[in-house]
């Protein structure tokens, strides 16, 4: 909407996750598992001379499995758009570039702590009861994390990536807080 040369107290930025192992099984499974499973189901009519199924069945299958397929592989697509504007930073997750999804929304004064990532899980995660990985991958530069307590009063912790307008934000709306260098 704005980026960075619109209003000086807005600013967006988003981040493609990056493919992992997991995401390369998820894709591997479903189309393996769909044409798994319509040979198993091929296989079972035709030993049981159910050829006239054979057709309707195959076409219903198919199609089936189609609709599966485009719907879970927008899970292996994520993008996840931060956006701070009145104080507040909400990050979005977008599945497969068809469903948002607002992950979490806190105002950054409330923030507890706002502090880099070092390579290491935050002292502040085993306490918390919430935990947001909202981040391309743990090996990005510039990742920070956020310590706050949500709507139901339960601690979170959510880990993000940041350019330099937000880190001045950060430092603008919670500088007591804030351990980023806005730099």
């Amino acid at each position: 909407m704005f980026g960075d040369s619109g209003s000086a107290n807005h600013t967006e930025h988003s981040v493609i996750v990056k493919p992992t192992s997991k995401t390369r099984l998820i894709k591997f499974g479903l189309i393996f598992g769909a044409i798994a499973f319509f040979a198993s189901i091929f296989i079972v009519l035709s030993a049981l001379d159910f050829d006239f199924l054979l057709l309707p069945s195959s076409v219903m299958i198919i199609v089936l499995e189609i609709f599966a397929i485009w719907f879970f592989w927008k899970y292996t697509n994520v993008v996840y758009d931060y956006i701070i504007a009145t104080g507040e930073l909400s990050v979005d997750a977008v599945y497969g570039g068809r469903t948002r999804k607002n992950v979490f929304t806190v105002k950054i004064s409330a923030a507890s702590l706002i502090a880099p990532y070092e390579g290491k899980q935050a002292p502040e995660e085993s306490s918390a009861d919430k935990v947001y990985k909202c981040v391309s991958s743990f090996e990005a530069k510039d990742i920070a994390y956020i310590v706050f307590k949500d709507d139901e009063g339960k601690k979170c912790l959510a880990y993000f990536e940041t350019n330099q307008k937000m880190r001045k934000l950060f430092k603008f709306y919670n500088s007591s807080c804030c351990k980023v260098s806005a730099q």
